[in-house]
Formats: structure tokens, sequence, C-alpha cells
């Protein structure tokens, strides 16, 4: 008998639990609680909504994220790099906290390839490299 090693598609209510947990604890973080919120104003529930289809599709429940991730970060002046580690920080506690052991482990591999993944694309720049494009 073969056994399945496939990973069961997470259940939306937690990852919807979790998402809101994660951007409770953001909103109260002193650098980038003021961005979201500057970003977002009244639309925290559709960015809920969002992001939980997001996860649910990072961590193999479908494919209901239809977006650009990259996209909507590089147009947040306020971004800055060192910025990432709390970020990651706030959302390993909150997996922890909130989604069973081995969902919260892939998450939080997933949210770092992701973070590796903005930051070098926002904020790499190759030495000799000028941010504009030659004349």
């Amino acid at each position: 008998m073969q056994h399945n090693s496939k990973p069961t598609a997470p259940d939306r209510a937690v990852i919807h639990a979790f998402v809101v947990e994660f951007y409770a604890r953001l909103r109260h973080h002193h650098e980038l609680g003021p961005i979201f919120e500057r970003h977002l104003g009244a639309n925290w529930d559709s960015h809920m909504e969002r992001l939980t289809d997001f996860w649910m599709t990072m961590l193999g429940g479908g494919t209901l994220y239809r977006g650009n991730p990259f996209d909507v970060h590089r147009k947040i002046d306020a971004l800055r790099e060192h910025q990432f580690t709390d970020w990651l920080a706030l959302f390993s506690d909150t997996a922890a906290d909130t989604l069973p052991d081995e969902l919260a482990a892939q998450a939080c591999a997933r949210a770092n390839r992701i973070a590796e993944s903005l930051k070098t694309g926002l904020f790499y720049r190759p030495r000799g490299l000028s941010q504009t494009a030659p004349s």
C-alpha cells in the first residue's frame, strides 16, 4: 500500500484566522502599522480576504490569489529593507501561536522565501549600476 505524502490543503477558516491575527499584531508595530494604515485606510476587510486567498494559494489550497505582490510592494515608498526582519518575526510568532505546527513551518518557510525575493527585487542595486536607464 502506497502512502500519499502530499499534504492536505489548509482549511480556509484556519488561514483566515491566522491572517487576521497577524495583521492585528502588525497594526501595533511602531513602523509597519502606520505604513499599512496609510495604504489600506478603510480597506482592511477586503485586504484580509485577499491575503487569505494569497496564503491559501501559497500553502497548497488552490489558486485563489491572482495578483502581483512585487508590484504592490514596489509602490510603497516608506518600505525599508530592515522592516522585513520585524515582519518575519511577527509572522513567525503568529504562525506558531495560531497554526498547526506543520502548517506553521510551511508558512514560515514560504514567507522567508517571499521576503528574500521581495528584498532582492526592491533593494538590491549592483555596484556600478545606476537607478535610471541611460539616455
